[in-house]
């Protein structure tokens, strides 16, 4: 990518403007050196030197001296580069360039600055009319003035001029010749632009804020640190909105009439903290460990509507993400380069739209060739959920690619008659259903199209079932062993697929945190995102589908006969078929959207910051992420160790903690309606995670009589460090028996839960009811206390609405995005 194309995504076009180079002077081949920039704004030279600036590049910013005329020294004086020549080494004229000399473009010159000893700002460029590679003007000095190299920025909304400027200083020499130098400059734009808004090293707010200026319309025009989520004033955490700065009991409190933050004099023990979903909020953490201040640049410039797909008819401008990300997996750890050459490549919004789309591509699939229509998908609970109604309208806009001669369905003769069009009642609709299971209970078996019954395992192409995998698991960090046999029907989100979620202990019991490629399940098709490793905010994925296969026929009918053709030579398997049209129809149609170009780019160019360094290096994105991960792992491991009353089952392994109750406190005592323990007694928001045992598993076939779904708690680790040290303090004290100001201990928790439900049999029954029958267990309420049947009403209304496939779309808008665990807490009584 052109190192000039500075657009950062606020809208700034840089334009680089060298200085020409004397001709007249000989290289001297030992007068080379390379001066950290980090800090400086202004750089000088003096003496009579020429400089011939070179394009500036992204990276660690420096200044380099390729090749010279003369040796020469680095001062540094506040943040001001002195760079002072000696005399020349000859007096030879040469014709050799000191170094490439581009041809100039049209843009405005930089103007005239007063001498050197009273260093003056660039003034603003004028932007180059079209991007490319070649500098925007050359200037050469005059007597009694200096040239200037401004790196200039034009905002979208107001004029920014940098202070960044190299200056040239011709007074009078002793040399007999002009003094010429070649330098580089890198990394020189990206802290600028960090400083002007105030992110980055220059970031003036706490942890988990940021610095923003909002408009007198909102918020009285408050200028100064707000919440990361939701941009409310004042220098807090925004979860839940303004009203929970006083309800959560955090530092400030926002004074709408004056305008100001009104410092409450609590700290993080006081607050009651929200750890749900998985924000990333660490970047002060990551700036501070890498170093780094990333800037993602994009030319503003008019252009027509992107085209995307090899049959788009114009070619694919994301042609050039499919070799980065394959670049990028490689650089992980995750895929050699041998595996990675059998796929191809598609670019999404996120893993989980890629999910959904990958659920619709493998039932397309298998809808094209066999007579399954209704369509299971196999998954070892707990496990993360996804929209299968969605996934099943996708399939179903393509019933005409069904395979034909099936029972119940148009004849092939009809929907093969000249010229007829496919009706919607020619086929059956495709169903997706999710079918849990957990270890220890046998395998589900399912009918298939042709009436028989298939178990997970079975090897037949006619099985019904597909299955999905997360690597590794949420929230249980699980590394799952696959059940379905024939990895054609294997789809896997790669969401976590970075070394910072494979803390997984070696035989010595050492944390790795490095992929364990040699476990990573053979899948048809993987999802990935740039949002668990980068950022959120940033809505930008990609899906990875096998281009090898069964070759992709249609039926046709040749003298009453049904025979097999091959179907499309752009996509030659089903495979790469189904994905094109799924994807095509997911991603890239008007009205879904049509992809961004920016989301492609933009990918392409985090993926680059992120391989910046090796991962050998411990400054690295990856490496730096992953020894703050091991240090928030380290802070739960140590609250919890040994606590009576739950445990944490998945140290270091993957992205969320996930707890278990243990005896007296299961039987969905621990996380019952506003009664949790988490909340009542640590003062912490979190997830139960109970929509995540999908139908049919049961946990206590695997850790044992008495456990339900109720019994498990998620805890996400993307907040800042500091929230898992003051859990880890808390769980210290709650663990040891004691209490937290304002909070109940323990047994205060466990007596108040007895007392509101009447009876902690009755309760615990409830919840086996409910587990086994929430419908069945909501109509026999009456038996129960007030308390319980209150219970059992908000669950129901939870799975009414979200069930039976609890995709997080519906989960995180039924809790409330912003809300507490305690989804059912505002539902009217039933």
């Amino acid at each position: 990518m052109s190192a000039n194309l500075r657009l950062a995504t606020l809208g700034l076009l840089a334009t680089a403007i060298p200085l020409a180079a004397a001709d007249n002077c000989p290289i001297d081949p030992e007068a080379t050196g390379t001066f950290s920039l980090v800090g400086i704004k202004q750089i000088k030279f003096t003496g009579g030197v020429k400089p011939n600036i070179l394009q500036p590049k992204k990276g660690t910013p420096e200044l380099k001296v390729t090749s010279s005329s003369t040796k020469f020294t680095f001062t540094k004086e506040g943040d001001v580069l002195t760079v002072s020549p000696s005399k020349c080494s000859s007096t030879s004229p040469t014709t050799a360039a000191p170094g490439p000399v581009p041809a100039t473009t049209t843009a405005a010159p930089a103007t005239t600055a007063a001498p050197a000893t009273t260093a003056a700002p660039a003034t603003t460029a004028a932007p180059s009319k079209t991007p490319s590679s070649t500098p925007a003007t050359t200037t050469k000095a005059t007597s009694g003035a200096i040239a200037m190299l401004a790196t200039a920025f034009v905002p979208a909304r107001a004029a920014l001029t940098l202070a960044l400027a190299a200056y040239l200083a011709v007074g009078a020499s002793a040399q007999s010749c002009d003094s010429v130098m070649t330098i580089e400059t890198a990394g020189m734009a990206e802290p600028i632009i960090n400083a002007e808004m105030k992110t980055g090293k220059s970031d003036p707010c706490p942890a988990e804020t940021m610095y923003w200026e909002h408009p007198p319309s909102v918020y009285g025009g408050y200028k100064g640190c707000v919440g990361e989520n939701g941009l409310v004033p004042c220098a807090n955490n925004g979860f839940e909105g303004m009203s929970a700065a006083t309800s959560r009991n955090k530092k400030y409190t926002f004074d709408e009439a004056t305008g100001k933050c009104v410092d409450t004099g609590k700290t993080i023990a006081d607050e009651k903290l929200w750890i749900l979903w998985g924000h990333p909020m660490d970047k002060k953490e990551l700036v501070a460990r890498t170093g780094q201040e990333p800037v993602v640049t994009f030319p503003l410039a008019r252009q027509p509507y992107p085209s995307y797909f090899a049959d788009g008819g114009h070619g694919d401008d994301a042609a050039d993400l499919g070799p980065k990300l394959k670049e990028f997996q490689e650089y992980l750890g995750a895929f050699t380069k041998d595996e990675l050459t059998k796929f191809e490549v598609m670019p999404t919004e996120g893993a989980e739209q890629g999910m959904i789309g990958l659920f619709a591509y493998m039932a397309l699939k298998i809808a094209m060739t066999t007579c399954n229509r209704d369509i299971y998908h196999f998954v070892e609970s707990p496990n993360y959920g996804y929209d299968n109604g969605e996934s099943a309208r996708l399939v179903n806009m393509f019933g005409s690619k069904f395979a034909l001669g099936c029972p119940n369905e148009t004849s092939p003769e009809v929907r093969n008659t000249p010229f007829r069009k496919f009706q919607k009642g020619d086929v059956k609709p495709v169903t997706i259903t999710t079918v849990g299971w957990a270890p220890g209970q046998p395998l589900p078996v399912r009918m298939g199209g042709d009436g028989k019954n298939y178990t997970v395992d079975s090897t037949s192409p006619q099985s019904p079932w597909f299955e999905s995998l997360v690597f590794p698991e949420n929230p249980t960090g699980t590394i799952k062993k696959v059940k379905v046999p024939d990895a054609g029907r294997r789809v896997c989100d790669g969401v976590y697929l970075y070394p910072t979620y494979f803390g997984h202990p070696d035989a010595s019991g050492v944390p790795t945190y490095k992929i364990p490629a040699a476990d990573k399940p053979d899948c048809d098709a993987w999802a990935f995102s740039i949002t668990k490793i980068y950022s959120a905010a940033v809505r930008g994925g990609t899906v990875m589908i096998k281009n090898d296969g069964s070759d992709y026929m249609v039926q046709k009918i040749e003298n009453g006969e049904i025979v097999m053709k091959p179907a499309n030579a752009k996509y030659p398997t089903y495979s790469l078929y189904a994905a094109s049209e799924i994807f095509k129809e997911q991603v890239t149609k008007m009205r879904n959207g049509l992809y961004s170009e920016w989301m492609w780019w933009g990918q392409i160019q985090i993926m680059d910051i992120v391989m910046e360094k090796p991962l050998s290096d411990p400054t690295s994105w990856v490496t730096a992420y992953s020894a703050l991960m091991k240090e928030k792992w380290e802070a739960i491991i140590d609250g919890f160790k040994d606590c009576p009353v739950v445990e944490l089952t998945n140290g270091h392994k993957g992205a969320y903690g996930f707890f278990k109750f243990l005896p007296p406190y299961i039987g969905g005592l621990g996380n019952t309606g506003g009664h949790a323990w988490f909340d009542k007694v640590l003062g912490v928001s979190t997830t139960s995670y109970n929509w995540g045992w999908r139908s049919g598993s049961d946990p206590a076939a695997y850790y044992g009589e008495g456990y339900t779904f109720m019994d498990f708690q998620r805890m996400q680790l993307y907040r800042d460090l500091s929230v898992y040290k003051e859990v880890g303090r808390r769980a210290k004290i709650v663990c040891s028996g004691g209490k937290l100001p304002g909070l109940n201990s323990t047994d205060e928790w466990m007596a108040e839960l007895d007392a509101k439900s009447g009876s902690r049999r009755a309760l615990v029954e409830a919840h086996k009811e409910m587990a086994e029958d929430v419908h069945k267990a909501h109509a026999n309420r009456n038996k129960y206390s007030e308390f319980i049947q209150d219970v059992i009403a908000k669950t129901k209304h939870f799975e009414d609405e979200c069930g039976p496939h609890f995709d997080m779309d519906c989960v995180m808008e039924y809790m409330g995005r912003h809300g507490s665990d305690v989804p059912l807490e505002t539902t009217t009584k039933a």
